[in-house]
């Protein structure tokens, strides 16, 4: 069986070795799947950064602490999955860390847009 591989094609030499990848792959007669797409970025530290103080502030505001926060707002405007394990079955949210930057702004929006609806006053918070 053949694992995952991804290349991060940004120079002439990454494209070289990406393409000698795909061409050293065995094939058995069993179809193979390549995909190429634009890269996007992962969400950035200073959104990290940005997150973390919107769910302080919101903490402060409602005395919950940031990490259920920060759970609460996942299962609230992000996708989840059902995950078996042994004979149960549990609901699972979306991570949050493998959001591209432009998937985790508009995340941070709803929060944000959120805790306005709340009646919450959060200051403006740059960095991201």
């Amino acid at each position: 069986m053949i694992g995952a591989r991804t290349f991060i094609v940004r120079d002439s030499a990454t494209r070289q070795r990406a393409a000698e990848f795909v061409g050293a792959l065995p094939y058995n007669g069993n179809p193979l799947e390549v995909t190429i797409r634009v890269y996007r970025d992962r969400r950035s530290l200073r959104q990290n950064k940005r997150y973390r103080a919107i769910l302080a502030l919101i903490a402060d505001e409602t005395g919950h602490a940031p990490d259920e926060l920060d759970e609460v707002f996942k299962r609230m405007f992000l996708p989840s999955h059902i995950v078996n394990v042994g004979t149960s079955s549990y609901t699972v949210a979306a991570s949050t860390s493998r959001m591209k930057v432009d998937d985790f702004g508009k995340y941070m929006d709803r929060i944000e847009a959120w805790a306005a609806n709340e009646g919450l006053q959060l200051p403006m918070i740059t960095g991201a």
